[in-house]
């Protein structure tokens, strides 16, 4: 995937239109952010005069002008800032990066808008805990190879309240994986189900924590110390576990670790793999900073497909073994 010149001769009528939307989005931000800071003057001002006054309704009057300045300026931040940003970005997602996946990968599909389902991201069996906030988005499909594969950038959230013992409440979101989600066909034949999860607690406590991790149940241990250093292994199926996990396989899983240097996790069901990496990186967005033809942004976009579709290179997918074709 190279961006040619002829590449970059048949995007720039379309760029400079969109360098246009992109300027004026960022005068429309700059603009609020004035406003922004004239509407928080005032709030201070009224706040600072009722303190002033010294009348009896002098601490419900700041408390309402805080109030209204921050429901102001949340208001503002939206219509001047988000809204016009977010438009942007959907113009050049659609209109660019469509084109550009279109062209570079003929029989691949990209739809911004779209991602992975909740239900098809708990089924991966690789996130236990509550979901309470779901958002996918930036979804692909096609081919690399032989292998069919699909991915997406996916963030799950769950819900936390507590009550402090004055009966304060408190509401945070706690991330429960940000990142890719990657589902690819596997070139081997299975009928059980095998996760892959990196293993914290031997790293952390030797060998009480490889004891620890018998409390999960169907760990199935392989001969591969290294491995086992970083990842702990779940199957119904031990022989069939070992079978999928070959010596090869494990090296490349190591090597996919070290390659996107974060936590990775995958799951081997219905002849398919799949594979999160965990990720604070905001993938496949457009650059509202930089000043004139973004042809960098485009050079780094392609550079994350890349990443991304060469994890079919990476774990030797398109080898087919025996029937598998």
């Amino acid at each position: 995937m190279i961006l040619t010149d002829e590449i970059k001769q048949e995007l720039a009528p379309c760029m400079n239109e969109l360098e246009s939307i992109r300027h004026e989005a960022n005068a429309t931000a700059s603009k609020g952010r004035q406003i922004q800071g004239v509407v928080a003057l005032i709030g201070v001002g009224v706040a600072l005069a009722s303190f002033l006054s010294k009348s009896p309704q002098a601490m419900a009057v700041a408390i309402s002008a805080a109030v209204v300045t921050i429901v102001i300026s949340m208001c503002i931040e939206h219509y001047y800032v988000t809204k016009p940003r977010k438009h942007f970005a959907t113009n050049f997602k659609s209109r660019i990066f469509t084109k550009l996946v279109s062209t570079l990968l003929p029989g691949f599909r990209y739809d911004p808008f779209h991602g992975i389902s909740k239900q098809q991201f708990r089924a991966s069996g690789l996130i236990n805990s509550r979901i309470d906030r779901y958002h996918s988005e930036d979804f692909f499909d096609g081919k690399v190879g032989a292998t069919e594969l699909s991915f997406a950038e996916c963030k799950a959230e769950r819900k936390e309240t507590r009550t402090d013992s004055k009966g304060r409440t408190r509401t945070t979101w706690v991330t429960v994986f940000d990142g890719i989600y990657l589902e690819a066909d596997f070139h081997k034949h299975f009928s059980t189900r095998v996760t892959v999860m990196p293993d914290f607690a031997e790293r952390t406590f030797g060998w009480l924590g490889k004891k620890m991790q018998a409390l999960g149940g169907k760990v199935v241990h392989l001969e591969d110390p290294e491995f086992e250093k970083h990842f702990v292994v779940r199957g119904d199926d031990p022989i069939e576990t070992r079978y999928i996990l070959t010596p090869a396989m494990m090296q490349r899983i190591l090597e996919l670790k070290s390659k996107f240097g974060s936590k990775v996790m995958l799951s081997f069901q219905h002849s398919k793999l799949i594979l999160m990496i965990e990720s604070d990186r905001n993938w496949f967005e457009p650059d509202h900073k930089s000043n004139g033809i973004p042809w960098q942004r485009l050079e780094s976009f392609l550079s994350e497909l890349r990443l991304i579709t060469s994890t079919v290179e990476d774990l030797d997918l398109n080898t087919r073994i025996w029937t598998k074709e």
